[in-house]
């Protein structure tokens, strides 16, 4: 059977069909939620799965197929769900290296493009008590990126006497860094032009028929256009013809 419609996978042959049930001969696993097709009479027709117990299957309609009748599966339910749960993010790599002298914080990015800020910020704190504790926990804060578009792949720490900074600062930090580091990277795209360079090229055709692919008001408007300076040159073309 030919159609232009979604056939699906073969899953196996009807043994058996009353009413809403359908026995199937079939090695596959099939859940509710699963959305089977048939063939009757050269007509493509379909059902939805309920409930499934053993080979019997349980439509969401009555339904009556012949034993005998090829079964396709053209819509996989657990494959459907188990793809929207996979997530591939394109994200950007970068590089933070910190660095404090006295009570300034600097904060530098430089990502896999090679495009670098670096920010400095006035710290109003105490020294840390805890020196290797207080570390730990600006590099593990600084690691986190959310949903932003950047993946932090190394950070250097290069603090000898690192202020106590709470994590509600520390974040308030990293958010504002991310931040102007991705408007600077749209501040850096580089955006090519191009230019149309006027040729003496004829278009081929002086009409247009119904094979010409016309989709919008613009094609049209060229179209027109290169038959009035085809229309043009062919005149000038004439008078210059009739001077001989």
């Amino acid at each position: 059977m030919i159609t232009p419609k979604s056939l699906g996978k073969k899953i196996g042959e009807v043994l058996k069909c009353q009413n809403d049930q359908i026995v199937l001969n079939t090695d596959k696993t099939i859940i509710p939620g699963d959305g089977l097709c048939y063939f009757e009479n050269n007509k493509l027709l379909g059902f939805s799965v309920n409930k499934v117990s053993g080979k019997t299957i349980y439509s969401n309609e009555k339904i009556n197929i012949k034993p005998g009748t090829e079964i396709f599966r053209n819509h996989d339910h657990q494959f459907t769900a188990e793809l929207k749960k996979a997530k591939v993010i394109r994200k950007i790599n970068i590089t933070i290296n910190i660095g404090q002298i006295l009570n300034v914080l600097t904060c530098n990015i430089v990502d896999e493009d090679g495009i670098s800020l670096t920010k400095e910020y006035n710290l109003d704190f105490e020294i840390a008590k805890e020196p290797a504790k207080m570390l730990e926990i600006i590099k593990t804060q600084f690691k986190k990126t959310g949903d932003t578009i950047f993946n932090v792949s190394d950070i250097n720490i290069d603090i000898s006497t690192p202020y106590y900074l709470p994590i509600s600062k520390i974040n308030e930090i990293r958010r504002d860094l991310l931040s102007s580091f991705e408007q600077k990277r749209i501040n850096s795209l580089i955006k090519e032009t191009t230019y149309y360079k006027k040729t003496d090229i004829r278009y081929p055709n002086t009409s247009v028929n119904y094979k010409e692919n016309v989709v919008n008001n613009y094609q049209i408007i060229f179209i027109k256009i290169m038959e009035s300076n085809l229309l043009n040159q062919d005149l000038k073309l004439l008078k210059k013809t009739e001077l001989i």
